[in-house]
């Protein structure tokens, strides 16, 4: 099936499956929404949003569906119109913390961390174990100046999801903020070995272990940058 090869990372196989249940049967709305998530995760958001306006003219009262247009919006950096797709998708029944989630995040792009906040914070109240509702609180903290709130919403992200690298790494931007220069390469080398490709946490530990004077292993990290900068990445 369509979710079995999504699982199995298939995307071509998944997006075979599912044009051959929309060729059987084109009101099926759910198909059109696992159609326009496979688009988003490709990186093609105006795909996803054709996709789902064939959902939403099915099911509009469908909270999934305006939460997949307002991902895609967001990724077009239009982001008004992902703010009034995220809070059609809220006004629904069956909405997710999730979803709040990602209205807070195109608040803080959009530059209302305020309501960032108020909304990270209302997440939380529904689920305080959802690891990317800490992280983008951490990231109103960080955009706000607030380092040490920062640190703790950073910290919490990761402690929900051990596998979510770019909380360390952001830890360490915070930390290094706040001038505890040797614990934000700790949290950097954190993020690497979760994610030895996350290339902003090697260029900051390189970074900081050249203000540490820490020659240890600086040499082999600043070739792997070199490379990385050499090859593209």
């Amino acid at each position: 099936s369509a979710q079995l090869a999504r699982v199995r990372g298939d995307t071509r196989t998944s997006m075979l499956h599912l044009a051959k249940a929309l060729a059987a049967d084109p009101r099926n709305a759910p198909a059109w929404a696992d159609l326009g998530e496979i688009y988003l995760e490709l990186g093609r958001p105006d795909q996803t949003r054709q996709a789902m306006e064939r959902a939403l003219t099915l099911a509009p009262q469908d909270a999934r569906h305006w939460h997949l247009v307002g991902m895609a919006l967001h990724a077009e950096r239009r982001h008004a119109d992902a703010i009034a797709a995220f809070e059609r998708g809220l006004a629904q029944a069956g909405a997710t913390p999730r979803q709040r989630v990602a209205l807070a995040a195109c608040l803080l792009d959009a530059g209302d961390p305020l309501r960032a906040l108020a909304e990270t914070g209302h997440a939380l109240r529904d689920d305080p174990a959802d690891a990317q509702a800490h992280f983008v609180l951490g990231t109103v903290h960080s955009t706000s100046g607030r380092h040490a709130d920062a640190i703790a919403a950073f910290a919490a992200a990761s402690d929900c999801d051990p596998t979510l690298a770019r909380a360390h790494y952001n830890r360490a931007l915070a930390l290094d903020e706040l001038g505890q220069t040797e614990a934000a390469a700790l949290a950097c080398a954190a993020a690497l070995a979760i994610d030895e490709d996350l290339w902003p946490a090697l260029a900051q530990l390189v970074f900081i272990e050249r203000r540490l004077c820490d020659w240890g292993d600086l040499a082999v990290l600043a070739q792997r940058l070199r490379d990385a900068v050499r090859d593209g990445a």
